[in-house]
């Protein structure tokens, strides 16, 4: 997987789904077309449970959890009122075990460099 990085020495690299299953692809030794199918149809399985209602929590990465959202009243900025937004759902990601342990490696590697 690519990893470029900006003048302040910040990952600024993209892993898209042909990175993903590249490296996939290499250690699992099937073809990088048999598993962007796969990830492809994963990715139409997370969107249909979201749809209908239900959280998803994929391994022990993370999980998208369902909340609802109250009414609340929004100031318009360019047309100078108050907007009542309706009550509506959205997506909350929360990084599990193996997520949480790669973000905590990423953070030690900046301490470690300071």
């Amino acid at each position: 997987m690519k990893k470029d990085m900006n003048k302040k020495g910040d990952s600024v690299g993209l892993v898209n789904l042909k990175d993903i299953a590249r490296a996939v692809s290499e250690v699992s030794g099937f073809t990088i077309t048999d598993i962007e199918t796969v990830l492809h149809y994963a990715e139409e399985a997370v969107s249909n449970a979201i749809r209908e209602g239900q959280s998803v929590k994929l391994y022990k990465n993370y999980k998208l959890e369902l909340t609802k959202r109250p009414p609340k009243k929004a100031y318009d900025g360019i047309n100078k009122v108050y907007k009542e937004l309706p009550e509506r759902y959205a997506v909350r990601l929360k990084p599990l075990s193996m997520l949480q342990s790669a973000i905590d490696d990423l953070n030690e590697g900046i301490t470690d460099e300071e």
